[in-house]
C-alpha cells in the first residue's frame, strides 16, 4: 500500500508493513453489527485507526485513551469503538455501510500491522408464504414468497426430506416453486418452503389436504360458498381413472378448461 495516500480527517499515514485478508461479516438492516480485530492483549502502541480505505474516509482513532470520530454528525451517532478490544460497533446499518473497513495498529516502534474486514448488509427475510394454484389432472403448484429479503434462496421439504426433482415434483430454477402431481399417497404430507439468507430466515407451510380432498368419483370444488362438481379425467388413472378434489381458495382463480363445466 502506498504510502502517499490521503484520508479524510487526518494526514497521510505511514506505509503498512503487514496487512491480513479481508474477514468476511455480514449485517442486517437496521441492527448492529461489530467489527472485532485480533489484538494481542499486552501489545504496545500508539493508536489504533478505523478506516474504509476504498472510500478513503477515516472512521475513528484510538490515542493515548481517547477516541476521535470523524464524518457527518449522523454518521459518527452511529459509530463507536470500544475501548476494550478495540472493535467497531455499527449501528443502525445501511446499505451504504457495505464494503471495506481496515483497522490499523501502529506500534511504539513506528511499525504498523492491519487488519480488513469485508462487510455486507442485508435486508432480512419476512412474511414468508405459499400460494398455490391447481392445475388440470390435480396438478398442483405451490409458490414460496418473501415480503422482503435479499439475496434470498428458496428450498422445499416433504416432512423431513429435502425435495429435488422426481416423479412427482419439479422445481423452478431458482427454487422458488414447486409443481406436483396431487395423489391419495401424498394426500396427508405437509409441505414447507424455507426462504433463506446470510442473516435471517423463514418458513411456510401447508397440507395438501386442506387443498385437496381425493376420492374416486370426480372432483368437487368450493369457490365462495357454493360447491361446483367438476370431472377432470387423469392421465394416469387408479382403479377408477377420476378423483375428486375439494380445493378451498381465499381468492377464486379462473377454472382451468377442463373443469368449465360444472355437474350438479
Amino acid at each position: 500500500m502506498a504510502g502517499n495516500e490521503t484520508y479524510t480527517g487526518v494526514g497521510s499515514p505511514l506505509p503498512i508493513q503487514n496487512q491480513a485478508a479481508r474477514l468476511p461479516v455480514n449485517g442486517s438492516l437496521g441492527q448492529s453489527v461489530y467489527l472485532s480485530p485480533e489484538i494481542p492483549n499486552g501489545l504496545k502502541f500508539e493508536d489504533i485507526t478505523w478506516k474504509r480505505p476504498s472510500l478513503r474516509l477515516l472512521i475513528a482513532k484510538y490515542m493515548e485513551s481517547d477516541v476521535e470520530y470523524f464524518g457527518a454528525e449522523d454518521y459518527r451517532k452511529r459509530i463507536k469503538l470500544h475501548r476494550g478490544n478495540f472493535s467497531l460497533q455499527i449501528s443502525d446499518l445501511q446499505r451504504a455501510d457495505t464494503g471495506d473497513y481496515e483497522v490499523i495498529v501502529t506500534g511504539n516502534s513506528g511499525k504498523e500491522t492491519s487488519e480488513r474486514f469485508k462487510l455486507d448488509v442485508y435486508e432480512p427475510v419476512t412474511g414468508t408464504k405459499i400460494s398455490y394454484q391447481i392445475m388440470e389432472n390435480c396438478n398442483i403448484t405451490l409458490s414460496c414468497s418473501v415480503n422482503t429479503g435479499d439475496n434470498t434462496s428458496f428450498s422445499w421439504w416433504r416432512g423431513q426430506e429435502a425435495l429435488r426433482n422426481d416423479s412427482i415434483h419439479h422445481l423452478s430454477e431458482n427454487g422458488q416453486e414447486l409443481q406436483l402431481h396431487f395423489t391419495a399417497q401424498i394426500e396427508d404430507n405437509v409441505y414447507k418452503c424455507e426462504t433463506r439468507n446470510p442473516v435471517s430466515e423463514g418458513t411456510a407451510h401447508i397440507k395438501l389436504s386442506d387443498i385437496c380432498n381425493v376420492t374416486k368419483h370426480g372432483i368437487r370444488s368450493l369457490r365462495d360458498t357454493s360447491i361446483h362438481y367438476f370431472i377432470i379425467s387423469n392421465t394416469s388413472p387408479p382403479a377408477h381413472g377420476i378423483f375428486l378434489c375439494k380445493c378451498r381458495r381465499l381468492t377464486p382463480p379462473p377454472l382451468p378448461s377442463p373443469c368449465s363445466s360444472p355437474r350438479t
